[in-house]
Protein backbone atom coordinates (compact mmCIF):
# COMPACT_ATOMS: atom_id res chain seq x y z
CA UNK A 1 0.00 0.00 0.00
CA UNK A 2 2.50 2.68 -1.05
CA UNK A 3 1.35 6.28 -1.44
CA UNK A 4 3.34 6.66 -4.64
CA UNK A 5 5.04 4.45 -7.21
CA UNK A 6 7.93 5.94 -9.21
CA UNK A 7 8.59 3.94 -12.35
CA UNK A 8 11.77 3.87 -14.45
CA UNK A 9 10.37 2.77 -17.80
CA UNK A 10 8.81 -0.39 -16.31
CA UNK A 11 5.51 -1.23 -18.02
CA UNK A 12 4.51 -4.02 -15.61
CA UNK A 13 5.01 -1.88 -12.50
CA UNK A 14 3.17 1.06 -14.06
CA UNK A 15 0.14 -1.06 -15.00
CA UNK A 16 0.03 -2.54 -11.48
CA UNK A 17 0.04 1.00 -10.02
CA UNK A 18 -2.75 2.07 -12.33
CA UNK A 19 -4.83 -1.03 -11.62
CA UNK A 20 -4.56 -0.52 -7.86
CA UNK A 21 -5.28 3.22 -8.05
CA UNK A 22 -1.87 4.21 -6.62
CA UNK A 23 -0.36 7.57 -7.57
CA UNK A 24 2.12 7.03 -10.41
CA UNK A 25 5.13 9.06 -11.54
CA UNK A 26 7.60 8.28 -14.29
CA UNK A 27 11.27 9.17 -14.00
CA UNK A 28 13.64 7.91 -16.69
CA UNK A 29 16.19 8.97 -19.26
CA UNK A 30 14.12 6.90 -21.71
CA UNK A 31 11.59 9.73 -21.77
CA UNK A 32 14.03 11.67 -23.92
CA UNK A 33 12.57 9.54 -26.71
CA UNK A 34 8.87 10.35 -26.26
CA UNK A 35 9.22 13.62 -24.34
CA UNK A 36 11.52 15.64 -26.62
CA UNK A 37 10.16 17.47 -29.66
CA UNK A 38 12.41 15.85 -32.27
CA UNK A 39 12.91 17.47 -35.66
CA UNK A 40 13.20 15.57 -38.92
CA UNK A 41 16.70 14.15 -39.42
CA UNK A 42 17.83 14.45 -35.78
CA UNK A 43 16.95 10.89 -34.77
CA UNK A 44 19.81 8.54 -35.55
CA UNK A 45 19.27 4.86 -34.61
CA UNK A 46 15.57 5.38 -35.44
CA UNK A 47 14.77 1.73 -36.17
CA UNK A 48 16.76 0.47 -33.17
CA UNK A 49 14.72 2.72 -30.88
CA UNK A 50 11.37 1.57 -32.29
CA UNK A 51 10.82 -1.16 -29.67
CA UNK A 52 11.41 1.34 -26.84
CA UNK A 53 9.07 3.82 -28.53
CA UNK A 54 6.29 1.22 -28.64
CA UNK A 55 6.81 0.28 -24.96
CA UNK A 56 6.64 3.93 -23.87
CA UNK A 57 3.56 4.48 -26.02
CA UNK A 58 1.68 1.75 -24.15
CA UNK A 59 2.40 3.07 -20.65
CA UNK A 60 -0.68 4.22 -18.72
CA UNK A 61 -0.99 7.93 -18.03
CA UNK A 62 0.95 9.09 -14.97
CA UNK A 63 0.44 12.07 -12.69
CA UNK A 64 3.91 13.41 -13.55
CA UNK A 65 6.58 12.40 -16.07
CA UNK A 66 10.18 13.43 -15.36
CA UNK A 67 12.87 13.31 -18.02
CA UNK A 68 15.90 12.22 -16.01
CA UNK A 69 18.76 13.74 -17.97
CA UNK A 70 21.55 16.34 -17.85
CA UNK A 71 20.34 17.74 -21.19
CA UNK A 72 17.78 19.79 -19.26
CA UNK A 73 20.71 21.95 -18.13
CA UNK A 74 22.46 22.60 -21.44
CA UNK A 75 22.15 25.87 -23.36
CA UNK A 76 19.27 25.90 -25.84
CA UNK A 77 18.09 22.63 -24.31
CA UNK A 78 15.69 20.35 -26.18
CA UNK A 79 12.05 21.41 -26.10
CA UNK A 80 9.80 19.07 -24.14
CA UNK A 81 6.23 18.18 -25.03
CA UNK A 82 3.42 19.23 -22.71
CA UNK A 83 3.25 17.07 -19.57
CA UNK A 84 6.99 16.29 -19.41
CA UNK A 85 9.40 17.90 -16.94
CA UNK A 86 13.18 17.95 -16.68
CA UNK A 87 14.69 16.63 -13.47
CA UNK A 88 18.35 16.80 -12.54
CA UNK A 89 20.16 13.44 -12.46
CA UNK A 90 22.42 12.41 -9.62
CA UNK A 91 26.13 12.76 -10.40
CA UNK A 92 29.58 12.93 -8.83
CA UNK A 93 30.44 16.51 -7.91
CA UNK A 94 34.19 17.12 -7.94
CA UNK A 95 33.97 20.90 -8.13
CA UNK A 96 34.61 21.26 -11.85
CA UNK A 97 37.33 19.86 -14.04
CA UNK A 98 40.82 21.26 -14.55
CA UNK A 99 40.72 19.91 -18.10
CA UNK A 100 44.14 18.27 -18.14
CA UNK A 101 43.62 14.65 -19.07
CA UNK A 102 41.05 12.17 -20.30
CA UNK A 103 38.95 9.28 -19.03
CA UNK A 104 37.50 6.29 -20.81
CA UNK A 105 34.65 4.41 -19.16
CA UNK A 106 33.60 1.13 -20.78
CA UNK A 107 30.99 -1.16 -19.26
CA UNK A 108 30.23 -3.20 -22.37
CA UNK A 109 31.48 -6.75 -21.80
CA UNK A 110 31.40 -7.60 -25.50
CA UNK A 111 33.35 -4.56 -26.70
CA UNK A 112 35.83 -3.85 -23.92
CA UNK A 113 38.70 -5.72 -25.56
CA UNK A 114 38.56 -4.07 -28.99
CA UNK A 115 37.68 -0.59 -27.70
CA UNK A 116 40.53 -0.64 -25.19
CA UNK A 117 42.97 -1.56 -27.98
CA UNK A 118 41.77 1.39 -30.05
CA UNK A 119 42.18 3.74 -27.09
CA UNK A 120 45.63 2.32 -26.36
CA UNK A 121 46.78 3.53 -29.80
CA UNK A 122 45.83 7.18 -29.30
CA UNK A 123 48.62 9.64 -28.47
CA UNK A 124 49.57 11.25 -26.16
CA UNK A 125 48.31 8.41 -23.95
CA UNK A 126 47.39 10.62 -21.01
CA UNK A 127 44.07 9.20 -19.96
CA UNK A 128 42.77 6.41 -17.73
CA UNK A 129 40.52 3.51 -18.73
CA UNK A 130 37.90 2.66 -16.11
CA UNK A 131 36.01 -0.60 -16.47
CA UNK A 132 34.82 -3.55 -14.32
CA UNK A 133 37.68 -5.61 -15.76
CA UNK A 134 41.42 -5.88 -15.05
CA UNK A 135 43.46 -4.58 -17.97
CA UNK A 136 47.19 -4.16 -18.45
CA UNK A 137 47.78 -1.94 -21.46
CA UNK A 138 51.10 -0.58 -22.67
CA UNK A 139 50.16 3.10 -22.89
CA UNK A 140 46.90 3.32 -20.98
CA UNK A 141 46.51 3.48 -17.23
CA UNK A 142 43.61 1.39 -16.01
CA UNK A 143 41.34 1.58 -12.99
CA UNK A 144 38.36 -0.29 -11.60
CA UNK A 145 35.11 1.62 -12.13
CA UNK A 146 34.05 0.62 -8.61
CA UNK A 147 37.06 2.50 -7.18
CA UNK A 148 35.02 5.66 -6.69
CA UNK A 149 37.81 7.76 -5.18
CA UNK A 150 40.22 7.08 -8.04
CA UNK A 151 37.45 7.84 -10.52
CA UNK A 152 36.67 11.16 -8.79
CA UNK A 153 40.35 12.19 -8.89
CA UNK A 154 40.49 11.41 -12.61
CA UNK A 155 37.20 13.24 -13.19
CA UNK A 156 38.55 16.35 -11.45
CA UNK A 157 41.35 16.51 -14.06
CA UNK A 158 39.31 15.41 -17.03
CA UNK A 159 39.11 17.31 -20.34
CA UNK A 160 37.78 14.46 -22.56
CA UNK A 161 35.59 11.51 -21.68
CA UNK A 162 35.03 8.42 -23.83
CA UNK A 163 32.13 6.20 -22.84
CA UNK A 164 29.59 3.70 -24.09
CA UNK A 165 26.87 6.24 -23.35
CA UNK A 166 25.51 5.52 -19.86
CA UNK A 167 23.56 8.45 -18.37
CA UNK A 168 25.50 8.42 -15.09
CA UNK A 169 28.86 9.03 -16.80
CA UNK A 170 27.44 11.56 -19.27
CA UNK A 171 26.02 13.45 -16.26
CA UNK A 172 29.35 13.32 -14.41
CA UNK A 173 31.05 14.85 -17.45
CA UNK A 174 28.49 17.57 -18.15
CA UNK A 175 28.09 18.81 -14.57
CA UNK A 176 31.84 18.86 -13.91
CA UNK A 177 32.71 20.88 -17.00
CA UNK A 178 34.46 18.18 -19.00
CA UNK A 179 35.42 19.87 -22.25
CA UNK A 180 34.43 17.16 -24.75
CA UNK A 181 32.67 13.78 -24.82
CA UNK A 182 33.08 10.88 -27.21
CA UNK A 183 30.40 8.18 -27.26
CA UNK A 184 30.42 4.75 -28.90
CA UNK A 185 26.93 3.76 -27.72
CA UNK A 186 25.74 0.29 -26.96
CA UNK A 187 23.10 -0.66 -29.50
CA UNK A 188 21.18 -2.64 -26.87
CA UNK A 189 20.88 0.42 -24.60
CA UNK A 190 18.29 3.03 -25.70
CA UNK A 191 19.59 5.55 -23.13
CA UNK A 192 23.09 5.32 -24.57
CA UNK A 193 21.85 5.90 -28.12
CA UNK A 194 19.73 8.89 -27.06
CA UNK A 195 22.67 10.40 -25.16
CA UNK A 196 24.92 9.96 -28.20
CA UNK A 197 22.38 11.66 -30.47
CA UNK A 198 21.98 14.66 -28.17
CA UNK A 199 25.71 15.06 -27.45
CA UNK A 200 26.36 15.36 -31.16
CA UNK A 201 23.29 17.53 -31.80
CA UNK A 202 24.30 20.05 -29.10
CA UNK A 203 28.01 19.90 -29.97
CA UNK A 204 28.88 18.56 -26.53
CA UNK A 205 30.65 15.58 -27.98
CA UNK A 206 31.08 13.13 -30.83
CA UNK A 207 29.03 10.06 -31.67
CA UNK A 208 31.52 7.61 -33.20
CA UNK A 209 28.96 4.81 -33.33
CA UNK A 210 30.34 1.30 -33.60
CA UNK A 211 33.82 2.67 -34.12
CA UNK A 212 35.43 -0.77 -33.86
CA UNK A 213 34.04 -1.65 -37.33
CA UNK A 214 35.89 1.26 -38.97
CA UNK A 215 39.08 -0.84 -39.13
CA UNK A 216 42.13 1.36 -39.83
CA UNK A 217 40.03 4.54 -39.45
CA UNK A 218 38.85 3.65 -35.96
CA UNK A 219 41.86 5.13 -34.16
CA UNK A 220 41.69 8.22 -36.38
CA UNK A 221 38.00 8.78 -35.52
CA UNK A 222 38.59 8.63 -31.76
CA UNK A 223 41.80 10.66 -31.96
CA UNK A 224 39.93 13.38 -33.88
CA UNK A 225 37.40 13.58 -31.05
CA UNK A 226 40.25 13.73 -28.51
CA UNK A 227 41.72 16.71 -30.40
CA UNK A 228 38.44 18.61 -30.77
CA UNK A 229 38.00 21.70 -28.66
CA UNK A 230 35.00 21.94 -26.39
CA UNK A 231 32.34 24.63 -26.26
CA UNK A 232 30.48 26.34 -23.44
CA UNK A 233 27.30 24.30 -23.16
CA UNK A 234 26.16 24.27 -19.52
CA UNK A 235 23.32 26.60 -18.52
CA UNK A 236 22.23 25.62 -15.03
CA UNK A 237 18.57 26.07 -14.12
CA UNK A 238 16.80 26.00 -10.78
CA UNK A 239 15.88 22.35 -11.00
CA UNK A 240 15.34 19.77 -8.27
CA UNK A 241 16.40 16.17 -7.79
CA UNK A 242 13.84 13.41 -7.50
CA UNK A 243 13.98 13.14 -3.70
CA UNK A 244 13.29 16.90 -3.43
CA UNK A 245 10.20 16.53 -5.61
CA UNK A 246 9.00 13.61 -3.47
CA UNK A 247 9.47 15.63 -0.26
CA UNK A 248 7.61 18.55 -1.79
Amino acid sequence: EPDLIICDGEPIVSHIAKSLGIRLWYCSALHLLDGVEWSWGQMRYFSLLDKTRRVLGRLPKAERTFVYSPFGDVSFRPTLKSGYEWIRPYHCDVGGSRNLEGIAVIRDDDRISILSKILNCIPPFNFTLFSPFAYNLSHLESGNIFDVEKYKVALSNCRWLFSTGETSFISDAIYNGVERLCIAPRLDDPEAMLNAILCKLYNIGDDVGQVEYMEKYSVEAVEKSYSNKGVEYLSMQERSYLHEEVNR
